[in-house]
């Protein structure tokens, strides 16, 4: 999978629009992929569920019930996520569905979702990486600067976030000075490789929060 880092939305949640965003129940105890990822990526898991759930839920009401799910959540998936059988989705019911790789393709787990990410990760950051460079065989330091994440370095590092199951794919066109810094947290004014972890949550979260919200 080549589209899994992420800034700008270009296609995603079909159907959702700008919904509303309210405060969403407490993610389940268990919710959370296993201790194999490291703790951010971990976290973003439930963060990245919650704030989908919060756009497919339209009304608000903690609930998504099958007119809500639209083309976001195919009605076989539905029903296998509708634990009580009441023609609604809690959170609760989204999460347990989530973190059993439900929403996942085929053997997938959240755990290989979430390895898989870091390792692409990785790469991202490697190909983005270069200064200094101080001839043709230099590869840089091991950190980004600001100066390294164009528009230009982006788009060739392919850049993105896919998941097909819940029709979202988002891919990379800036980084701004603000997300930057915000990532930035020993303030050396670099990004190792866990703040740039930290700086793609980030990125996949306001992507994936409707415009003002």
């Amino acid at each position: 999978m080549k589209k899994f880092a992420a800034l700008v939305l270009v296609g995603a949640l079909a159907g959702c629009g700008g919904a509303q965003i309210a405060p969403i129940a407490k993610a389940p105890a268990g919710s959370t992929v296993s201790a194999k990822s490291t703790p951010g990526l971990r976290a973003a898991w439930d963060q990245i569920h919650k704030q989908i759930f919060a756009n497919v839920d339209a009304n608000k009401d903690g609930k998504i019930d099958e007119y809500e799910a639209g083309t976001t959540i195919d009605l076989d998936t539905f029903k296998k996520a509708d634990l009580n059988y009441d023609g609604a989705v809690d959170y609760n019911e989204f999460m347990k569905h989530a973190t059993k790789g439900g929403f996942l393709q085929g053997s997938d787990t959240p755990d290989k979702f979430v390895g898989r990410l870091r390792d692409e990760l990785a790469g991202s950051l490697k190909k983005l990486d270069t200064m200094p460079k101080r001839g043709w065989f230099d590869k840089g330091d091991g950190f980004l600067q600001a100066e390294e994440l164009t528009g230009k370095a982006l788009k060739g590092a392919g850049l993105g976030f896919y998941y097909p199951n819940l029709r979202i794919s988002l891919t990379v066109s800036e980084v701004s000075e603000e997300q930057f810094k915000a990532a930035d947290k020993t303030g050396d004014g670099k990004l190792g490789p866990a703040e740039f972890e930290d700086l793609y949550v980030a990125l996949v979260l306001a992507a994936l929060t409707p415009a003002g919200k």
